[in-house]
């Protein structure tokens, strides 16, 4: 599990470091906004604590920037603010995803509660999901094609895992990825489970060798099925 802090100092981060180093999060630094958005597929963070008061500007700009790749729930955000922190920004910061705004010295232990009781119970929701998270291999009889929106094309690539939220894959053809964004939803999706082909729509959560989609609807049986078969699988 990744925690990214985008800090103005290594000192700021090590004191994060120290208070969350009970949780087991591995922490990834960074003292440049722009230099921490052109790694975030790389790092793939589960957690990211930026500070306002160092980025007065860019904290927007990184927190728009992976709200279109990451929901609330999948990378929680908490943000760092001065003493002086407007109520305008504050109300901002909620509207663009922010799920927890503390001080930025962090010397209220009640802040410093509320902050690491976040990063466990994600800790603890992740870890149940990967849990749940089946790694696909030829003989499980997955399969998944989608309809691109822009032209139709009929995009398929090879299953790399599958759980009751979702699935990655990694594409035959990458190149036909290049106009497709993270955050849109796919519409014309069909998902095979065994012998049963379900009509499904996906959002697209991130976008790299490997495609990352969250469910955003499936039949009934389709879940019964896929339920079934994590289950086999898994046992």
């Amino acid at each position: 599990m990744r925690l990214l802090t985008v800090l103005g100092s290594d000192e700021k981060s090590l004191a994060i470091s120290k208070q969350t180093e009970p949780l087991g999060y591995e922490i990834i630094h960074y003292c440049h906004v722009l230099k921490a958005m052109d790694n975030i597929d790389e790092i793939h963070p589960h957690a990211i604590i930026v500070s306002a008061q160092d980025f007065p500007r860019h904290w927007k700009i990184l927190v728009r920037f992976v709200r279109t790749v990451m929901t609330k729930e999948s990378c929680p955000i908490i943000l760092l603010k001065g003493d002086n922190f407007p109520e305008e920004e504050k109300s901002k910061a909620s509207f663009l995803g922010v799920n927890l705004q503390l001080n930025e010295t962090l010397n209220d232990q009640d802040e410093i509660d509320q902050m690491l009781n976040l990063l466990s119970r994600h800790r603890q929701s992740e870890e149940r999901r990967m849990y749940n998270r089946l790694t696909v291999e030829p003989w499980h009889r997955f399969g998944f094609m989608f309809v691109r929106p822009s032209d139709k094309l009929i995009i398929h690539g090879d299953l790399v895992t599958i759980s009751m939220g979702g699935l990655s894959f990694k594409p035959a053809d990458a190149s036909l990825m290049n106009d497709i964004d993270a955050g849109i939803e796919l519409e014309e999706c069909s998902l095979r489970i065994g012998g049963d082909i379900y009509s499904i729509s996906c959002h697209i959560l991130r976008i790299s060798s490997i495609v990352s989609l969250q469910f955003s609807s499936i039949p009934e049986q389709g879940k019964e099925v896929l339920s079934k078969y994590l289950q086999d699988f898994s046992s």
